[in-house]
């Protein structure tokens, strides 16, 4: 059975025990955490990454995590990129604290326009840092997964960070319907095994909108039977961008039967 996870609405900047609450009140089993809010003492501690793996084991809620990414992991300007080196590193530490079993990396972000020379060097400054970020996820037992974002949005375009940093891949369905390249069932069949988990919100294929699902273009339906399809069993993590939008989402997924027989999420609905 595919599970279901919510992802906080990070600007919200509200305790994360009440995304704790929200995930348990609405039948969530997974809370993906975004720590590009939640970035300064109190947070990245030690003490607030027990209390959180606490909270969360006494509600029976799984958690994962996001990484920064307002800020690019590979920058040009070495101040910035320590800067963001450091806090990803922080990221990494608490999530092996606080039990995340996963984290999501965005790929580097073209700050120029978009030549092929420019992605190209984009991704030869990426070694040293991915590699880092890698090595540090590994010794702290966490899964890294890097998601398909522009300019990396396909199979062929993640498989250089997949093959040489040993990551696992995130694949997020919004982003793969606003590329108009190729189709999600590639992501699905070319790394298969090693699909981490993947994000959901909807759009009308011309922007990044993470609209609640049911409210775009996409054919959800066909989503879910391709991932079965392919082995992947969840988790499938809602992003919009308001807790209403986020409860709109999930009873799209009760209602609508775009799932299936959901009886496994059913079993913990409330009555």
């Amino acid at each position: 059975m595919l599970a279901i996870g919510v992802q906080n609405v990070a600007w919200e900047k509200a305790s994360l025990s009440s995304w704790l609450d929200f995930a348990q009140e609405n039948s969530a089993k997974w809370l993906d955490i975004v720590f590009e809010y939640y970035t300064s003492p109190p947070f990245l501690t030690a003490k607030a990454a027990r209390q959180l793996r606490r909270q969360a084991e006494e509600k029976g809620i799984s958690l994962s995590g996001h990484l920064p990414y307002l800020a690019s992991a590979v920058d040009f300007n070495p101040y910035r990129q320590a800067a963001t080196r450091k806090l990803m590193l922080e990221s990494i530490r608490f999530a092996s604290i606080s039990g995340m079993a996963m984290l999501t990396v965005h790929p580097p972000y073209p700050a120029w326009p978009e030549t092929i020379d420019y992605v190209a060097r984009l991704q030869r400054v990426a070694q040293k840092e991915y590699a880092t970020l890698a090595r540090a996820a590994k010794r702290a037992d966490v899964t890294l997964a890097i998601e398909n974002v522009e300019p990396f949005n396909t199979a062929d375009d993640l498989r250089a960070f997949v093959d040489a940093f040993d990551l696992q891949v995130t694949m997020d369905i919004g982003h793969w319907n606003i590329s108009g390249k190729g189709h999600y069932k590639t992501l699905l069949k070319a790394f298969k095994g090693i699909v981490a988990n993947m994000h959901i919100h909807d759009n009308d294929g011309r922007g990044d909108r993470h609209w609640p699902l049911g409210t775009g273009n996409i054919d959800w339906r066909a989503v879910f039977s391709t991932a079965k399809q392919h082995g992947f069993k969840g988790p499938a993590i809602i992003e919009n961008m308001s807790r209403p939008d986020l409860v709109q989402s999930l009873e799209f997924l009760r209602r609508s039967g775009v799932m299936g027989r959901m009886r496994a999420w059913d079993s913990r609905s409330k009555k």
